[in-house]
Order: structure tokens, then sequence, then C-alpha cells
């Protein structure tokens, strides 16, 4: 009995240490899902969980085209302090003009990554769920431009999630559509205008979440 009540201690003191020891928590963000043409008012929501090794993200929408194919896309300011202040269009584009062409100069001063997270097809109701995760330092099966790796720092980075639209399924077409930039593209429309038929792409939905 005196011997299982000396484990008994030593379990209750070790279990004391242990929640005292120093950890690395998850740290986590929510976030409105605008439109690029109506940035007033939210459309879906969105989470971002950051750990020590990498970020993990969550986008939900409503309100789409039914069966629309979308994209989701990093955008990851890995130096935000580099930024025009806020991170956005203007240090990315030429004055803030996709028509204009990339602001390389504002690419390299953010450390600014744009690469592929995740693709999926919107329900008949027009709502539509993604989560993607990207570790620290690792590839992406697609960049579309900045120096890789896609994330250099979990908790430094400021990330905005960007959702593309592929304009209605096609069929035999969907793997493409959800799985890469250009993927059923034809037309390639820029904010506001919004993809409502098959061959037409444009960038449609972002989030912000900030370091």
């Amino acid at each position: 009995m005196q011997r299982t009540k000396r484990w008994g201690l030593l379990l209750a003191a070790l279990m004391m240490v242990i929640a005292a020891a120093p950890a690395t928590a998850a740290t986590g963000s929510s976030s409105a899902v605008v439109a690029f043409a109506d940035q007033e008012t939210p459309v879906g929501t969105s989470q971002l969980i950051r750990g020590e090794d990498g970020v993990t993200a969550r986008f939900q929408v409503a309100g789409l085209l039914p069966r629309e194919a979308l994209t989701l896309w990093w955008v990851v300011f890995n130096d935000p302090t580099g930024c025009s202040n806020p991170c956005n269009e203007d240090d990315i584009f030429v004055n803030g003009d996709p028509t204009q062409g990339i602001n390389f100069d504002g690419v390299e001063a953010a450390d600014i990554v744009v690469g592929y997270a995740a693709g999926t097809v919107a329900s008949r109701s027009g709502k539509a769920s993604m989560a993607a995760a990207v570790e620290v330092n690792a590839e992406v099966s697609e960049v579309l431009f900045g120096a890789t790796p896609l994330l250099k720092s979990a908790s430094g980075a400021e990330i905005h999630l960007v959702a593309r639209s592929h304009g209605p399924a096609i069929p035999g077409v969907v793997a493409e559509q959800t799985g890469s930039y250009a993927g059923g593209c034809e037309v390639y429309l820029n904010p506001p205008e919004a993809p409502d038929a098959p061959g037409e792409c444009g960038d449609t939905l972002f989030a912000v979440h900030l370091p």
C-alpha cells in the first residue's frame, strides 16, 4: 500500500511538471470572405490555424453558381513590413491593376508568393467548402509567381486566401478546372467581372488573415 501511495505521489508530481512545461500552441484567426466586386458584404467565412511548422485553412462560401468550379490560392506576404501598408493589390500588380502586369518590385519587397491550395465544385445550391494545408519551406503543386518556397514563416506571414472561379463545371474537364490556375479557361476576366459561362475564369472572392 505504501509503494502504491509513493507511485501515486510521483505520478501527480510528473503531471504537474508536464503541465508547467512550455509548449508551442497553435493560434487561429477567422475572417469574412468577400467578393472583389463587393467588399462590404460577407458571402462566407474562413479560418486559418498557424502551427509551428505550417498553416491550415478552411474556406466556406455561399451564393455561387450551381456546380461552379473553383480553385483556392494561397497569397502569402512573407514579409508584410515590405508592403505598401496594408498589403493589397498594389503590392502585386502595377498600380493595383491586374491588366497592367505584375509589380515585381512590390512582390520582391514583401516576398509575395502565390500558390495552389485546393479546388472543388459548388453544390447545386451554390455552396462550397475548401480546406488546405501547407508546411513551412514545402513546395506546392503550382506557383504563379514569387520566390519559392511558398511559406517561410507560419507566424510572421500575412496570408490572403483567394478563390478563383472557373465557371460552370464542364464534364470531362472538372479535374483541370479544380486543379490548376488555367484549367478550363478560354476567357480571362478581371474583378469586378465574374465568370458565369463555360470557359470563363477570374478571381472572385478573398479573405485576409493578418499575422
